[in-house]
């Protein structure tokens, strides 16, 4: 029975953890753009990156909270 409640526990604690770090669609727009501009070779890259990746992703981008999975 201790080990069971354990495993429960632990779930839950992983379970509350997910809820915590779900990101938002604007952190995700920000991890996209950066990444972007991580693979980018010149400064011009970078730049239309920033100014087109942004206001494309965010037009294109849906969220969908499933709160778990």
């Amino acid at each position: 029975m201790r080990k069971f409640i354990s495993i429960i526990i632990i779930i839950l604690l992983l379970a509350v953890i997910l809820v915590l770090t779900n990101p938002d669609k604007e952190n995700f727009i920000d991890w996209a753009v950066k990444k972007a501009a991580d693979s980018s070779d010149t400064e011009v890259e970078k730049f239309f990156g920033d100014v087109l990746g942004r206001p494309l992703l965010s037009a294109t981008s849906t969220r969908e909270n499933y709160i778990f999975f």
